[in-house]
């Protein structure tokens, strides 16, 4: 069976998490799947090296300055000469993509995460989601679609109670690599590109949580985010451009996630948790995920994230046997067991939209 995973920005290049999610999907749909990646940006050598083939800008003739519709066409072009039985795009909002494709094939969204539920996350908490949605109005895109893909069992539950669009559970995942602890029981790690939420959630952590930890400590604060005024005589190491992380990861000891608001992929708190390194987190950091992440990790006042933050920092043993359990809870996750009933409901539709199978 052939997909075409339709996209408008590299993310090949890996620098935000739901890029990070586009590339995890498309490597394993790869696998099984004859998979072509087609962009409406210019790709890169390195995406060319990647495990799926793919079709960019410049093959397609599409310019920065095309209009949307004449950009669809393109594409619309490409999907064809691929001879795909189906396209994904990832988020409900790029469903333009694939507005020029013919109807007899499948239309497959990966909803990231529930867009209505994150706005109303961020809204009780004063923030404005870059996609304002309420629950009507994402069950009606969503109705636009043959299948959809939901990262996590808390999105599907959200996601039946308004639409019937048949759903699969992909959840995000990375590769298990474990590294060799060099921490020195001191050093603490938030990881975050620039983002409202991001921007919110250091704050919170640096002036609410920081102050009440009694233990020493140095917070790595690594990527774009904004960084608020640091309190006097906190050790804070501010790193922008980090070309590799595992060095990072290998001398922390507790990477950060107090995230309260909004939804996502929860790359903050997955990556540490592939790399075996403990994450102190939220039940909102840890959706998606609870089942990877031990009960000491998971805190959602402050006091208490701060007291567990001092106990782990203070117990090398502690540490040591977290970062086992991580690894043997990621280890015994079976990542791709949707592959096959994914394929199964693409083969399904793909016979009844083509009369094989009547309706």
């Amino acid at each position: 069976m052939k997909i075409a995973a339709l996209c408008d920005f590299p993310f090949w290049e890996k620098r935000i998490g739901s890029a990070v999610r586009m590339s995890s999907l498309c490597d394993t749909l790869a696998r099984h799947l004859d998979l072509t990646v087609i962009s409406s940006v210019v790709a890169d050598r390195p995406a060319r090296r990647s495990a799926w083939s793919l079709r960019g800008a410049d093959e397609l003739g599409i310019e920065a300055d095309m209009p949307r519709e004449d950009i669809a066409a393109r594409i619309a072009e490409a999907v064809i000469d691929s001879e795909a039985d189906a396209v994904l795009t990832p988020y409900l909002n790029r469903g333009w993509m694939a507005s020029a494709v013919p109807r007899d094939v499948l239309r497959v969204v990966d909803t990231h995460d529930c867009q209505s539920q994150r706005a109303a996350s961020l809204a009780r908490h004063g923030l404005k989601s870059s996609i304002s949605i309420s629950g009507r109005e994402e069950g009606a895109a969503l109705d636009r679609y043959d299948l959809a893909l939901a990262m996590s069992q808390e999105d599907a539950m959200a996601f039946r109670q308004m639409t019937r669009t048949p759903l699969v559970i992909a959840p995000f995942r990375l590769p298990l690599a474990p590294l060799r602890d060099r921490g020195d029981g001191q050093t603490l790690l938030f990881v975050a590109a620039d983002s409202p939420v991001n921007r919110v959630t250091l704050h919170f952590l640096i002036r609410e949580i920081l102050p009440l930890v009694r233990a020493p400590f140095r917070l790595r604060v690594v990527g774009s985010v904004d960084v608020p005024e640091i309190p006097d005589g906190m050790a804070v190491e501010v790193l922008r451009d980090v070309p590799d992380l595992k060095p990072i990861y290998a001398e922390t000891d507790l990477a950060l996630s107090p995230i309260y608001a909004g939804g996502g992929v929860k790359t903050k708190t997955l990556e540490p948790l592939c790399y075996g390194r403990p994450v102190m987190t939220t039940d909102e950091g840890a959706r998606g995920l609870r089942h990877l992440i031990p009960d000491d990790l998971i805190a959602n006042d402050k006091e208490t994230f701060a007291y567990r933050i001092g106990l782990i920092l203070s117990d090398a043993a502690r540490r040591k046997s977290l970062s086992q359990d991580i690894i043997r809870r990621v280890r015994n996750e079976d990542v791709e067991s949707w592959i096959p009933p994914f394929k199964a409901l693409l083969g399904t539709m793909c016979a009844t939209k083509s009369g094989a199978i009547p309706v």
